[in-house]
């Protein structure tokens, strides 16, 4: 039996942007626009928007008033108080793509002529920004072209639930919390049973011969509700975790045999 364990801890912060506080990002290297900002005392990594609340619900109606909305609108946080939501006052870090931690375990393991391998991979403590999901609920504004099955729990009077109803009041901002997810996750990333034919069968004609099955991305374990939160649109350091229209790791089983002459 061979066992390899890997742990990486990722700690990382910003020290100095020549004077500057904060650098908000536009689309470097990503499919969304200012969504990642550069803030120095924070790590590399951090999303920036509007934090979302839920919905108004219908004993708000006197307090969603004073922002032009009604119960059933989309709710964020009103950081200095004034009652109107912009993108001067209102958008602040609301996660963080870059994992705390990563880590595999790759075991092999043999019993007579059978050997088996086993490949675990993930990750820890990252969120991700997900530019798909808020698409498939609607897009922006009164689009209506949902195509996602959670938009059939939208807010009604008789069910009251965070996804905003359609209204021409009702914000639906992209660069929010909304779309921010916990992105942890455990995956069976590989896996592979093998059987060694005694040689004893063959003589010299045959060198090796086995026949295998294999599994690639087996399963997931993980609270993401997109695709695969392995994927994302990052190519480099600040655009951790965002993900918009990104293809998902297919999983495949694969029949085989292998010969040596």
């Amino acid at each position: 039996m061979l066992k390899t364990h890997i742990l990486s801890i990722n700690r990382n912060k910003l020290l100095s942007l020549s004077g500057l506080d904060n650098v908000v990002t536009s689309n470097i290297g990503s499919a969304q626009t200012g969504v990642s900002i550069l803030k120095v005392g924070k790590p590399l990594g951090e999303f920036y928007g509007y934090k979302y609340l839920g919905t108004w619900k219908t004993n708000e109606a006197a307090e969603a008033a004073l922002y032009g909305n009604v119960p059933g609108d989309g709710r964020y946080l009103d950081v200095l108080g004034t009652h109107t939501i912009n993108a001067t006052d209102d958008e602040i870090p609301i996660g963080n793509g870059a994992p705390k931690y990563s880590f595999s375990w790759n075991n092999n393991v043999t019993f007579g002529n059978f050997s088996l391998a086993m490949l675990f991979y993930g990750t820890h403590g990252n969120q991700i920004y997900t530019g798909t999901l808020s698409y498939t609920y609607g897009g922006l504004g009164d689009a209506r072209n949902a195509t996602n099955r959670g938009i059939l729990d939208i807010w009604t009077p008789n069910n009251q639930s965070n996804i905003p109803h359609w209204s021409a009041t009702s914000p639906i901002i992209i660069n929010s919390s909304r779309w921010v997810y916990d992105g942890s996750y455990i995956k069976l990333k590989n896996i592979a049973l093998t059987y060694h034919f005694p040689q004893s069968w063959f003589g010299t004609a045959i060198k090796n011969l086995e026949a295998y099955v294999s599994g690639q991305n087996v399963f997931t374990i993980t609270k993401y509700p997109g695709y695969d939160p392995e994927i994302s649109n990052m190519t480099n350091g600040i655009t951790q975790g965002l993900e918009t229209a990104t293809i998902p790791n297919p999983r495949s089983v694969t029949f085989g045999i292998r010969a040596g002459f």
